[in-house]
């Protein structure tokens, strides 16, 4: 499970290399524009997004340099499982930002091709293995919904930094 754990933090790099690499200004573009108004400025600007996608590249590799992931149900093991379960519902978003923009949206191939595959071996792996218990993996999916807050809150640190 411990390569599984490690795995979350690489997979997260290639999705963003992909994401940035992408254009991901024209989906965060297009979903504007879709937002109720008012509601728009809350995507934030190119810039925003790149410093909160740098962000949230770095913060699940600190989270494996803190260590704990070679005992089950560390705090560590249990912030990557819940970052897993975030990075699985974002699968939907990219497919959404590919349906909003009528073609590619960067990041859609890596959330596609690599999240869907890995997490059906991620998470029945620490179910069975009870990496974390199994009422937290029960519970990981609304866990990482807490992250969209922290999202907003990136960008808003991405907004500060880059003006």
């Amino acid at each position: 499970m411990r390569r599984h754990l490690i795995a979350v933090p690489v997979l997260l790099t290639i999705h963003n290399i992909e994401e940035v690499a992408g254009g991901m200004g024209a989906t965060r573009d297009a979903i504007g524009a879709r937002l109720p108004a008012g509601l728009g400025s809350l995507v934030g600007s190119q810039d925003a997004w790149l410093v909160a996608v740098v962000l949230i590249t770095v913060i699940p590799w600190v989270l494996v340099l803190l260590g704990g992931l070679d005992r089950p149900n560390s705090g560590v093991a249990r912030a990557l499982v819940v970052l897993q379960a975030g990075m699985t519902l974002n699968v939907l978003s990219h497919v959404g930002g590919a349906m909003a923009v009528r073609g590619y949206a960067g990041g859609v191939a890596t959330a596609v091709l690599l999240y869907v595959p890995f997490s059906l071996r991620f998470f029945p792996r620490a179910w069975r293995e009870e990496w974390v218990t199994r009422q937290f993996l029960r519970w990981s999916p609304a866990l990482a919904l807490l992250l969209v807050p922290l999202l907003f809150a990136l960008l808003a640190l991405g907004s500060v930094i880059t003006k």
